[in-house]
């Protein structure tokens, strides 16, 4: 598959976004064969694996609207019980978490037992929420 200039420039714009924006460009421009990255953002440390496909469902979930814009609307005062079938590496619990609101419960689904493990990390590694993960090797075990 072949990615058009247009596509890398905008991922490489999407760095901004992090705290360590510089050593993330570094990165992905000189060493593209190494695809585990940590993207920070204040406490937040988000494991992305740009050779599995994660930087699609987990920065671009971070850094556009696509989310966001109906998330607004949404009263954050009382806690969520929140469940995301397909959750890839947990970039809309992620998103929430930045956005304020108080995540109470969490359960998350994911197929793909690579992504399954990046998912694992980046829940425990960064919310303080009841979470349940799921993977398809648990699924009617």
């Amino acid at each position: 598959m072949k990615i058009s200039v247009k596509n890398k420039i905008s991922g490489l714009l999407s760095l901004l976004h992090f705290d360590n924006r510089f050593t993330l460009i570094f990165s992905r421009i000189f060493l593209r064969k190494y695809g585990l990255n940590i993207y920070r953002k204040g406490n937040l440390e988000i494991l992305v694996d740009h050779n599995g496909g994660d930087e699609n469902g987990t920065r671009m979930v971070l850094v556009s609207d696509i989310y966001k814009r109906h998330l607004v609307q949404i009263n954050n005062t009382r806690p969520l019980n929140v469940l995301d079938l397909g959750a890839n590496g947990g970039g809309f619990f992620i998103l929430l978490h930045l956005m304020n609101f108080n995540l109470k419960k969490i359960v998350a689904f994911e197929m793909n037992p690579y992504t399954f493990s990046r998912l694992f990390f980046n829940i425990n590694h960064n919310l303080r929420a009841h979470a349940k993960i799921i993977s398809h090797y648990r699924w009617g075990n």
